[in-house]
């Protein structure tokens, strides 16, 4: 909703988004986490969806990251775990969780050295 009230896009019924990003070189596009796992690419300027990521993970998206790389995101789930998934070619490229399995509330990269990935967890843990 901008400042006047006009909503500039409604994604489908039935589609909460619980997490967004708007992945580095995607003009226009916005990525949408759900509290079902599935993950949405939207286009705001023509107010389509672009692609449905369904990886089946059965948990919500909480958090979302873009790396470093180009079309790589990370994406963090309730139940602790985190996936690094290749948005172009619809990949899962690596699967990480956290110990205890405590959510994952906020993803970041490191950009001035070595690409490490940091997740903070719902106790306020960093991994």
């Amino acid at each position: 909703q901008l400042p006047d009230g006009a909503v500039i896009c409604q994604v489908h019924a039935g589609f909460t988004p619980t997490a967004l990003l708007h992945p580095a070189t995607y003009l226009n596009k916005v990525l949408l986490g759900s509290p079902s796992g599935v993950m949405q690419l939207w286009n705001m300027r023509s107010r389509a969806r672009v692609h449905e990521f369904d990886r089946g993970w059965g948990s919500a998206v909480t958090a979302l990251a873009q790396s470093p790389a180009l079309d790589v995101v990370a994406a963090g789930l309730a139940d602790g775990r985190l996936f690094l998934i290749n948005l172009k070619y619809d990949t899962t490229l690596l699967e990480l969780r956290h110990d205890d399995g405590d959510a994952v509330r906020s993803l970041a990269f490191r950009t001035d050295g070595p690409a490490w990935l940091v997740s903070g967890a719902a106790s306020g843990a960093l991994h």
